[in-house]
């Protein structure tokens, strides 16, 4: 059945609930942001119809509303699933708590946390999720009790656990947490990856602890973890923002010595904290050093740099008339 059947088609044809979930993939393949409302306008069909809804009537229906970002609606489904004793999957749940993580309601998170651990279905991914979702509301007690929680319900942490608490770190510029947490995973054996040190490293720079974010990259290798365009960016910005510029061109040398690619992300990354910090020397300096190494800035490059300029009017117009 065409997604694009009308609803007195749909009445007047379908009729059962395989017939109607048919129709709804054919809705999950489109733009989620306009075929949310024609999926739930279909579930109300359906109840008028008196055809059974199932599992897999949630499970689409939550999916494309998670995508639309429509996690209200989410949990009116949810209650909807409930009340009818349909016994929710996994992944529809799942998708609740992304919904409600990606709105910052960390209690829904934490509330669908437990409706899941009731059916026995948490899973690592259902724990990351309301890990990162307490931890940016800077619930750090809950944190350490779904840590715990997981040890004991034999659900195992990975290096995306850890990321997760790592990035509300970053977050709350909490940069003793961070390397605690890396000290933990150690101690655990949990493998951590670039993505954990990047994390870990941003959280330093939050906190202007840049020797700290330096010293990151030489316990990764140590790791044996080879440090990646997202650390080094990391590292550079952690220096630009305690205005330790020598030690800027230092890493970009390094990156670029050991080609980890990703230099346009850390050109515009670092251009990016020198106009906040209203640095246009060191703007105009990156800019020169660009046109050395023959790397072309782009427009959003100059536009960082002539706004580093904006006191400076005469260096501003220069710029722009290079671009």
């Amino acid at each position: 059945m065409d997604a694009s059947t009308s609803n007195t088609n749909v009445q007047t044809v379908l009729r059962d609930t395989a017939a109607y979930n048919k129709v709804l993939r054919e809705y999950a393949k489109g733009d989620a942001t306009v075929t949310w409302v024609k999926i739930l306008d279909v579930i109300d069909e359906m109840d008028v119809n008196k055809i059974e809804l199932d599992a897999t009537t949630y499970n689409l229906a939550t999916t494309v509303c998670y995508k639309a970002g429509e996690w209200l609606e989410i949990l009116q489904l949810l209650r909807d699933m409930e009340y009818r004793g349909v016994e929710g999957s996994l992944e529809t749940y799942n998708n609740a708590i992304m919904a409600c993580h990606k709105v910052g309601t960390w209690k829904d998170v934490l509330n669908l946390l437990r409706q899941v651990q009731v059916k026995g279905l948490a899973d690592t991914y259902t724990y990351n999720a309301a890990i990162s979702a307490c931890g940016i509301a800077g619930e750090w007690k809950t944190v350490a009790e779904l840590f715990a929680e997981m040890d004991a319900c034999g659900v195992p942490s990975n290096a995306a656990t850890y990321s997760a608490a790592m990035q509300a770190c970053g977050v709350s510029g909490d940069w003793e947490r961070a390397l605690a947490l890396l000290h933990e995973m150690r101690q655990r054996s949990t493998v951590a990856d670039t993505t954990t040190y990047a994390l870990a490293i941003k959280a330093c720079g939050g906190a202007k602890k840049w020797k700290k974010a330096l010293g990151l990259i030489n316990e990764a290798e140590k790791d044996g973890i080879e440090p990646d365009a997202a650390m080094y960016t990391q590292v550079m910005l952690a220096c630009a923002k305690s205005h330790q510029w020598k030690f800027v061109f230092l890493v970009l040398h390094e990156a670029r010595r050991k080609k980890v690619g990703g230099e346009t992300n850390m050109y515009l990354s670092v251009l990016k904290v020198y106009n906040q910090e209203n640095q246009w020397e060191q703007a105009e300096k990156l800019l020169k050093h660009m046109e050395r190494i023959k790397v072309t800035p782009s427009t959003s490059m100059y536009n960082e740099a002539i706004n580093a300029c904006r006191h400076q009017y005469t260096r501003a117009l220069m710029l722009l008339q290079t671009m």
